[in-house]
């Protein structure tokens, strides 16, 4: 079962995931059809199962932090320039007519209120109102 997800897995991955596929299979073969082969080949075989379960757990690390960081709330009156550049919709003009903004009118009272900006509507608003905050 196990050895199954991980070629699935694997699989989803590419080129990287048919090399370590590959490995997984001769590593699943060695112990169950053929039994336990010299000890320079079982060597090998855990070194590949080795160095495939690290590569899959690199993976999930860097999985996990990218949507921990697309699930953060940005707060519009405090963000910095570069902040506001993570707001996907939001370039660096955007982002610079949205400090002007700020620092012309003062902060902003509801989210809602972004939409004065100019190049944010109503279409923008609907992208980017779960990720924008205001404290």
């Amino acid at each position: 079962m196990i050895i199954g997800s991980l070629i699935f897995f694997c699989r989803q991955v590419g080129y990287f995931g048919m090399k370590f596929e590959k490995g997984f299979k001769e590593l699943y073969s060695s112990f169950h059809k053929k039994g336990l082969q010299s000890k320079k080949r079982s060597i090998t075989m855990k070194t590949r199962f080795s160095i495939g379960f690290i590569a899959t757990v690199i993976l999930i690390t860097f999985v996990s932090m990218a949507w921990a960081q697309s699930a953060e709330k940005i707060n519009i009156n405090k963000a910095t320039l570069k902040e506001l550049q993570q707001i996907k919709g939001i370039g660096k003009t955007m982002a610079e007519r949205i400090v002007q903004y700020r620092e012309e009118q003062g902060p902003f009272k509801s989210p809602e209120e972004i939409m004065k900006v100019k190049g944010i509507g109503a279409k923008k608003y609907d992208t980017i109102k779960d990720k924008i905050l205001i404290d």
